[in-house]
């Protein structure tokens, strides 16, 4: 497995290094350029996929990296610039400065709290990074844009993020995270999966949990107290646990390693077939700040597939879930346990709430949905 994970890694850092060079031969221009930070599933969301429901409606818009060495030549051809997540470092500043001088519009995007330094350093994601890593965000990650008096506005896939970035005094649009025409498709090809599995006569119950990071450590510990209540009384539940999990030494691991399957992290299209694997997904998350401001994708990209969630009862999943109906919420221990039993003990049920959740996730979290009216509106003005 190990050798295989080595395998898949390097094939996904070589689409992306690819992906980074045909995106330095883009020299057109139009109506807006998103800048991204880096390469990973947050620039996806809020760029690639931004990109692609504006250019659905009727707007121009493009992708480009900071790390373009052509980058402050390229923008000029814009009228609006959105950074996502981008510092204010030396470069970045000559950038505004530009776009000051050239009255071009600049908008900032961010979809955590990374803005927010002192509540940042309390995360694993803090902790996890090395001195380089650290010194990188000695200064927060955009907070000197969104403090910039020439911003026009702030996007952010959250209503409870939205609220912490009405301090900085700019229009505020919550621009929900969704799925591309391509995960559309995978998905599909997942999903035929998943009904052949449901068709068949397996008494197994398969939980599963999808980490995209080495950022989440907590957050499954906080379920850990339920699902060792569900592993211990009902063997033909196994949890799945899929990418990046430190649990190799766990007390809970080691109790229940015969109900325990380890995946590794894979691309996108394999991502939607492992989710395909499982019966029940799990997104359990941590009760303060940092975690609220998480968005739903967890439910969104299981819901696709038609695999019900289950879910912590924060603000977000509250109001992406129909508790009961499109997916299902838990706020404690006890919760976690009854709100599993139930689809575990019902497979008639957990293919209905899946069911769904997945009609939800056609009609609101596609990038064809259409259903960021006023944001159009603010991005037409200014064009």
């Amino acid at each position: 497995m190990e050798q295989e994970g080595w395998r898949r890694g390097l094939g996904n850092v070589s689409g992306k290094l690819f992906k980074l060079l045909k995106s330095f031969c883009r020299w057109q221009g139009g109506d807006i350029v998103f800048i991204a930070a880096g390469l990973g599933d947050a620039a996806l969301y809020r760029t690639d996929h931004i990109a692609e429901e504006l250019n659905f409606y009727g707007f121009r818009a493009v992708v480009l990296y900071k790390d373009d060495p052509f980058l402050m030549q390229k923008i000029k051809r814009f009228k609006i610039v959105i950074f996502h997540r981008v510092t204010e470092d030396g470069k970045v500043k000559k950038i505004l400065s530009q776009l000051k001088r050239r009255r071009q519009v600049f908008i900032y995007d961010t979809d955590d709290l990374v803005f927010d330094l002192e509540l940042f350093k309390q995360t694993d994601a803090y902790k996890n990074f090395n001195d380089w890593q650290k010194k990188q965000y000695e200064k927060s990650v955009g907070l000197g844009i969104l403090k910039n008096k020439e911003l026009a506005g702030i996007t952010t896939p959250t209503s409870f993020l939205a609220g912490k970035l009405k301090r900085f005094g700019k229009p505020v649009f919550v621009v929900k995270n969704k799925l591309s025409q391509q995960d559309l498709e995978w998905s599909w090809q997942a999903r035929k999966i998943y009904l052949k599995r449901a068709e068949g006569a397996n008494k197994e119950v398969r939980l599963g949990y999808f980490s995209g990071s080495i950022t989440h450590n907590r957050d499954f510990a906080t379920i850990i107290p339920a699902l060792t209540s569900i592993l211990s009384k009902r063997k033909n539940v196994f949890l799945y646990l899929v990418g990046y999990l430190d649990l190799v030494d766990d007390e809970f691991y080691n109790c229940f390693v015969g109900q325990i399957r380890r995946l590794p992290f894979v691309s996108r299209r394999k991502h939607f077939q492992n989710i395909a694997q499982v019966d029940i997904n799990l997104a359990p998350l941590e009760m303060n700040d940092y975690c609220q401001a998480k968005s739903e994708l967890k439910f969104v990209e299981a819901g696709v597939v038609g695999v019900p969630t289950v879910a912590v009862r924060n603000q977000t999943f509250s109001e992406a879930i129909d508790d009961g109906k499109t997916g299902l919420l838990a706020g404690n221990t006890e919760e976690w346990r009854e709100q599993l039993e139930k689809l575990i003990c019902d497979g008639e049920y957990r293919r209905t709430v899946g069911e769904n959740a997945r009609q939800l996730v056609l009609k609101k979290y596609l990038t064809t949905s259409g259903d960021n009216r006023d944001y159009y509106r603010f991005l037409e003005k200014h064009l």
